[in-house]
């Protein structure tokens, strides 16, 4: 809407997607630090028209000290939003196996951990790629309009921000996933410390999707980011049609 432009934060493009007609009502959201690294097919993302997901319950606040915010205040916010209008109790009772599944490995603890709360503490975030439906959007504007707008008048990013991830753990607590193993992808530090890893794991294609998640001193950077292009182009030599 023209009301918010310009805007300088992408919390306010990534909460309108469902208003771009082209795009498909199934679509795959990638931030610009997430790579493809290994073969993947659409049943990786949609299973019977559901996106793949992991629901992974954890609690919140997040301590995120790297940009001098001492919480990460808007995975909270979306949380309580969820809160307002879904029941935990039901959710669980409704999909047991979403959030008691065999793909989720040791990760089934946190649920189990978690089961005594009334209301959702959190969902866990991987970081990766992560399918949606232009439905979620749609379903969670009519539920919370002012909320939303209020976040996308914002020409800058607040710490009261809704974001992205309330899209997605609508879609968890509503069941509206198929369980996927978190274990598909993996999110890397690129730091000096962690390039060895990373560029093992691009490699030998370890994952199918990695993040490479940026937190290299700057006087490092151009020699991580050396070692990162080659590992990459290693696997991926030529340039896809989609590039310009």
């Amino acid at each position: 809407p023209k009301e918010w432009l310009p805007p300088f934060s992408s919390r306010t493009i990534d909460m309108n997607f469902h208003r771009i007609e082209s795009l498909t009502e199934h679509f795959v959201y990638f931030n610009d630090d997430m790579f493809l690294t290994g073969p993947v097919r659409e049943e990786d993302f949609f299973k019977n028209g559901l996106p793949r997901d992991a629901g992974i319950m954890k609690v919140w606040p997040n301590f995120n000290l790297r940009f001098g915010e001492p919480l990460r205040f808007t995975p909270v916010i979306d949380t309580f939003t969820v809160n307002e209008h879904i029941s935990k109790k039901k959710a669980i009772l409704s999909h047991p196996t979403k959030w008691f599944n065999f793909r989720y490995g040791r990760w089934n603890l946190f649920n189990l951990a978690l089961l005594p709360w009334n209301r959702f503490t959190g969902f866990h975030d991987y970081h990766l790629p992560v399918p949606y439906l232009k439905k979620t959007y749609r379903e969670v504007w009519e539920a919370e309009p002012e909320r939303l707008a209020d976040t996308c008048s914002h020409r800058f990013r607040e710490g009261t921000d809704l974001n992205i991830f309330l899209f997605r753990y609508w879609r968890l607590a509503k069941g509206e996933f198929a369980p996927q193993s978190p274990r598909i992808g993996y999110k890397f530090p690129l730091t000096e410390e962690a390039i060895g890893r990373i560029t093992d794991a691009i490699r030998t294609q370890k994952y199918a999707m990695v993040c490479t998640n940026d937190m290299a001193a700057d006087d490092k950077f151009e020699m991580i980011k050396a070692e990162l292009n080659s590992a990459l182009d290693a696997i991926l030599p030529e340039k896809s049609s989609f590039e310009l």
